[in-house]
């Protein structure tokens, strides 16, 4: 990281490095927050393979004859 901020500073203009930052830190949080919701949805979706497998339910039909 030392390389590439030193780069950054030695060849970009001072506000296209503080725009790159900028763009950099909108970047790291809309990582975090999908990161969030993927979790969340896989939490979800295993809950509901869960909750679906432990209560199947078979149907079974008696015919009154006999056959």
């Amino acid at each position: 990281m030392k390389l590439k901020d030193w780069l950054l500073k030695k060849y970009l203009p001072s506000w296209a490095v503080l725009e790159y930052g900028d763009a950099l830190a909108a970047a790291q949080k809309r990582v975090r927050e999908l990161r969030r919701k993927t979790a969340r949805c896989e939490h979800t979706s295993t809950a509901w393979s869960a909750g679906c497998g432990q209560s199947s339910r078979k149907i079974r039909i008696e015919r009154s004859d006999g056959g």
